[in-house]
This record gives C-alpha cells, sequence and structure tokens, in this order.
C-alpha cells in the first residue's frame, strides 16, 4: 500500500466488518500541484494558473481485507475515487459553473463533464457547501457479490465526514463499468463490453435515492436537504 500515493497526501485507517469478512480502510486526500510565483502576495492570490486547483480536492477509499485474528491486512478488495468541488467559490467565480470530470480513461476532451448550476438552485448554496462527484468505485472480482459497493453508495455522505472531513451535500455520477488494464492498480479502462453489469450499477444507485439529471441525462445525482 506504500507505493498508492505518495507520503504527503493525507491518510485515514479504519476497520469495519461485512459479510463474514473485514475490512482495513484507508483513504487518501490531496489537492493538485500549485506554483507559487510571489511570496509578497497572501495566499493564494500568488498562485499561479487555473484558481480551481485551490478550490477542489481528490479524494481515494481503499478496502483492503483484514484478517482480524492474525491482525494483517490481505488483498486489496475495493477502491472509490473523488472529486470535491466548493460550490460557493465556483458559482462565486466570473464563470458562474464548474465542470465535473474524470481523468480517465482517454483526453479530457471525451471525458463526461456536467455544469454544477444544473444540479440545484443557487440560491440555496452557501460556504459549507460540497459536492462530489464519483469518478469510480471498482470492486475486485473475488470481492464481488458480497454487498462491498452498495455499502459504499449506502454509507456516501457519512463516509465523507469521516474520511475527509467534510459536509457533502450532492453527489453526482456517471455509470460506467470499469476494468483493471493490466498495469499499475490505478490504471483503469471502461468496459463497453458489459452491459448487464451496467444495468446492475444503475439499479443499485437508484435504490439508494440517485436520480437522473434532468439536464445532463447520462448523468444520476443524490442530493440531500439542507446541509
Amino acid at each position: 500500500m506504500a507505493n498508492m500515493k505518495k507520503a504527503k497526501k493525507k491518510t485515514k485507517e479504519s476497520c469495519i466488518p461485512g459479510d463474514g469478512l473485514s475490512f482495513s480502510i484507508k483513504t487518501f486526500s490531496w489537492k493538485k500541484d500549485m506554483i507559487l510565483t510571489d511570496i509578497s502576495k497572501p495566499f493564494p492570490e500568488a498562485i499561479e494558473g487555473d484558481w480551481v486547483h485551490a478550490r477542489t480536492f481528490e479524494g481515494d477509499i481503499f478496502f483492503i481485507e483484514y484478517d482480524r485474528a492474525e491482525e494483517c491486512e490481505g488483498d486489496l478488495a475495493a477502491i472509490g475515487r473523488y472529486v470535491f468541488f466548493n460550490e460557493n467559490a465556483f458559482l462565486n467565480n466570473e464563470s458562474k459553473y464548474a465542470l465535473f470530470y474524470d481523468g480517465f480513461p482517454g483526453d479530457s476532451a471525451n471525458n463526461p463533464s456536467i455544469m454544477i448550476s444544473n444540479l440545484f438552485d443557487e440560491s440555496s448554496i452557501d460556504q459549507t457547501s460540497w459536492t462530489c462527484y464519483i469518478s469510480m468505485h471498482y470492486v475486485y472480482p473475488e470481492f464481488q457479490n458480497k454487498g462491498i459497493e452498495q455499502y459504499l453508495y449506502k454509507n456516501l455522505k457519512t463516509l465523507m465526514q469521516y474520511c475527509f472531513d467534510i459536509n457533502v451535500r450532492c453527489f453526482v455520477i456517471y455509470p460506467r463499468v470499469l476494468k483493471p488494464n493490466g498495469g499499475d492498480w490505478d490504471d483503469w479502462i471502461e468496459d463497453l463490453d458489459n452491459s448487464e453489469t451496467l444495468k446492475q450499477i444503475i439499479v443499485g444507485i437508484e435504490e439508494v435515492g440517485f436520480k437522473k439529471c434532468e439536464e445532463e441525462k447520462d448523468f444520476y445525482v443524490l442530493t440531500f436537504d439542507g446541509n
């Protein structure tokens, strides 16, 4: 696990039981690299480039098989990857909107995107409003059909509160089936031939309250009233 992310990224650990198994939870969070150009200016005014980098961050959650008797970790069971957006910061920018994006597979020009302003009434946003784009949920084959992925969906809000110390009031997902690309642990491609699994994913997210976004038909949204 030490090679998964650079040491500078924040981590948390916990342990949960499930379906006769126990899992160690490791979390990582980080912001994109920024360039500080003038230390005479207050932060973040002196950041070079896209101001968005200072107002978003990314996070991963890893479920790792855990042997409670031996007190040791086993195989990586599941991965959740997320991008968090400060709604107030985005909507007070001149552009008045933000694009959700997915860094894989393919280049950004072909990746799905959605405007924050299409998700909810802008008047409801305050300084504590966060939206989370679910970039991926992947459960490795040997751990599938044990309820892990549905556990992630059912506990999204509280998991984000515990793992990343933020109160997310809106979750967005672009359902698709991913599979490892044979390389490093974070090398993935879209499985375009697995339509049945995609249907199961959509049924699963609808069961926990996700609904199709009217303005962006391929996206599904789960919102919570207030913060």
